[in-house]
């Protein structure tokens, strides 16, 4: 397990970024989570893997049913933020969660955010169509006073 306080260094003056970390061609590329799996709404979500946390988009427009299982042991489980109020029904490995609304909150084992998985929840937005007229740059200038 990393030991984030012992081993954080700070660099006040880093080197220029000259190229990209990392280049990807399509998102299959993404690395997937083997700690967690998600289930919302009866649709398996696909779980994307960092090498800090996990994370699952979820969108939709109804309300949320999440079934989060966690393929790893652990003793404590904690919904983060605490002022949302999430209450989950935690079952062997299995956790349910109900929500009216999209939230985004944190799924912590253990006290570790290390390892966390961030529930990302959203409604769907419609693709709208913008006129072109409306993306044509304005010029604006000041006045003086």
């Amino acid at each position: 397990m990393k030991d984030f306080e012992n081993d954080l260094i700070y660099y006040s003056n880093p080197d220029p970024i000259e190229e990209p970390r990392f280049l990807l061609n399509s998102l299959d590329e993404l690395e997937k989570s083997t700690k967690y799996s998600v289930v919302c709404n009866g649709t398996e979500r696909v779980v994307y893997h960092t090498d800090s946390f996990d994370y699952v988009v979820v969108v939709d427009d109804e309300a949320y049913d999440l079934e989060i299982s966690i393929h790893t042991p652990f003793e404590k489980l904690a919904i983060r933020p605490t002022s949302f109020g999430i209450v989950p029904s935690v079952t062997g490995e299995t956790v349910q969660i109900h929500l009216d609304e999209p939230k985004k909150f944190t799924v912590e084992t253990d006290g570790g955010l290390h390892d966390a998985l961030f529930v990302l929840c959203s409604r769907r937005i419609e693709n709208r169509k913008i006129q072109r007229s409306a993306l044509k740059k304005e010029r604006y200038t000041m006045s003086g006073s």
